[in-house]
């Protein structure tokens, strides 16, 4: 059967004997008529056949001798599978699915020794492709005849023109500062906080893109660059927050390390309890200033997580560490000899030390200061 598709809705309308039958298939070239259609290019032809595109968007094919088996099979898959076409959101997704389909059916039309299960699995390989692209997690933004934002699954923005359509400076900036601070979320931010950070960013692009093609505002990249200032400032804040959390867990669970190597410590060296008490003492204040300072500790967004358990391990290190010299100070009069025989305040001496981290460096100071001074009496402050 001579048949013509009409692209737009799919309905199959008799070609125009008239327009071709003094006209060879293979002399037919892009702006002829054919069948009352104008061709926009020619796929393939030859003196028996010819295959076209014409200027509505529709595949045409003609031939002057009967169809073999697998050109009817080729016309059969390709009208069951181009409607599918039509609902890919993405323009040059579909333009590229719809080329494969059209070369698929072009290959069924001249492959003279192709078996109908190998056109089968060709067709079957497009429609997967197609299938797959039409369930593709894309979100439209915005729509018109000239533009389509979108947004993918992973989150990122992309524009795509209508033919002749020249994406502005001012939009383009847009999109790098959104592609930009969405790449930032995601080095930055674990994965269930990724959409939150997308939301946020396509609601400043889309207020970008409106206002850009609106009548009533020129904007300028500084202007672009005022939207996502606010958007900047909020990622931040989520990276900071997430950075301090990760950071109390790893002081929290360095100083469960260090109870259980300082339990080991004391129990294989025999070293006064003292010692083991103030150990355990500086450790708890050093925990507690950092539970207490948490939301002020100066934290670097860009910081690895192996730097934040360098630095939890090392508060807590520095901590014991001054809890222990208190307690060597006390004990050799340099310093708090008052409260030498009080194991008690001692005690809290090492606490504050692990808590409050000037105070042994400034106790150590005034115990210089004083031997400088040629002070012989023991400090007991």
């Amino acid at each position: 059967m001579n048949t013509a598709i009409n692209d737009e809705d799919n309905v199959v309308s008799p070609p125009n004997f008239h327009q071709y039958e003094y006209k060879q298939f293979n002399e037919y070239k892009p702006g002829d008529e054919i069948a009352g259609q104008t061709i926009q290019y020619v796929a393939a032809s030859s003196e028996n056949y010819i295959i076209a595109k014409t200027e509505n968007g529709g595949l045409f094919w003609k031939s002057n001798v009967a169809y073999t088996a697998i050109q009817e099979y080729a016309q059969t898959r390709y009208k069951l599978i181009e409607p599918l076409t039509h609902t890919i959101i993405i323009p040059s997704e579909r333009y590229s699915h719809i080329l494969a389909l059209e070369q698929a059916f072009i290959i069924g039309f001249q492959a003279e020794h192709l078996t109908k299960d190998e056109l089968s699995k060709i067709f079957d390989d497009i429609k997967e492709k197609i299938q797959g692209a039409n369930q593709a997690d894309i979100t439209v933004l915005v729509k018109d005849s000239d533009f389509l934002v979108t947004r993918d699954a992973q989150g990122y923005l992309s524009v795509h023109t209508a033919e002749g359509i020249a994406i502005t400076p001012e939009i383009s900036h847009a999109l790098y500062r959104a592609r930009s601070l969405y790449n930032y979320c995601v080095q930055l931010l674990p994965s269930k906080e990724h959409k939150l950070s997308a939301d946020h960013i396509s609601e400043a692009f889309t207020k970008v893109f409106a206002l850009h093609h609106s009548d009533t505002l020129q904007l300028t990249i500084k202007d672009v660059d005022s939207f996502f200032e606010d958007v900047y400032k909020f990622l931040n804040n989520q990276i900071l927050a997430n950075l301090r959390a990760k950071f109390l867990f790893y002081t929290a669970s360095s100083a469960c390390f260090m109870v259980l190597f300082i339990t080991i410590v004391f129990s294989l060296v025999e070293i006064p309890q003292t010692y083991f008490h103030a150990s355990f003492a500086a450790l708890a204040g050093s925990f507690v200033s950092v539970l207490q300072r948490n939301n002020s500790i100066a934290l670097d967004p860009l910081t690895s997580s192996r730097g934040l358990v360098v630095d939890a391990l090392s508060r807590i290190w520095v901590g014991i560490t001054f809890g222990i010299f208190t307690i060597m100070l006390a004990e050799s009069e340099l310093a708090l000899a008052t409260f030498n025989n009080n194991s008690m305040a001692l005690m809290v001496f090492a606490f504050i030390a692990g808590f409050t981290e000037r105070f042994a460096p400034d106790m150590i100071e005034n115990v210089t200061i004083d031997k400088a001074n040629g002070s012989e009496t023991p400090r007991s402050d």
